[in-house]
């Protein structure tokens, strides 16, 4: 999907294997609204991808952008190297990573769901790990929360990080 203006995914629709990109150096605005299903897609650098609460990803989702919102379902994988995603909740049998300056902020990780960081990746804003679920390694650069019966490992704390 390209161009320079908006391209919108609306509730109930869905859309497979679906690259995102900028068009002569312009910057489109796409948006997914609650109820859409993305399956599969890679968002390149400099576009941002917003989704509504209630919208689903499923298959692949590389980011080199931003991607803001949504749900990843169980067997879905973001790959945020070298790019960001806020407000997403990792849902069972999925997993969020991010690396080479990679950013996840603000991420709720379900039951079942794992949060990733490989080398100068990491979590900031207000990351919640349920019981259940799993963060294995990455960069502590906000308040992360793990609750009773989370499981932790290799965890960097960084400078504003806070664990508890």
């Amino acid at each position: 999907v390209s161009g320079w203006g908006q391209a919108t995914v609306s509730g109930g629709a869905s859309v497979s294997n679906v690259t995102l990109v900028s068009v002569n150096g312009t910057t489109p605005a796409f948006t997914a609204l609650s109820g859409a299903t993305i399956s599969g897609a890679t968002i390149n650098s400099g576009i941002t991808l917003n989704a509504d609460p209630g919208v689903t990803f499923s298959g692949l989702i590389t980011d080199s952008g931003t991607l803001s919102g949504g749900t990843l379902a169980s067997g879905a994988k973001l790959d945020a190297t070298t790019g960001s995603a806020s407000d997403i909740t990792v849902g069972k049998g999925a997993t969020a990573f991010a690396q080479l300056g990679g950013d996840l902020r603000n991420t709720t990780v379900q039951a079942g769901g794992t949060l990733q960081g490989g080398q100068a990746g990491g979590y900031s804003g207000n990351t919640v790990v349920s019981s259940g679920a799993t963060v294995i390694g990455g960069e502590i650069r906000g308040n992360t929360v793990l609750s009773n019966g989370a499981s932790a490992s290799e965890l960097w704390m960084v400078s504003g990080g806070t664990l508890s």
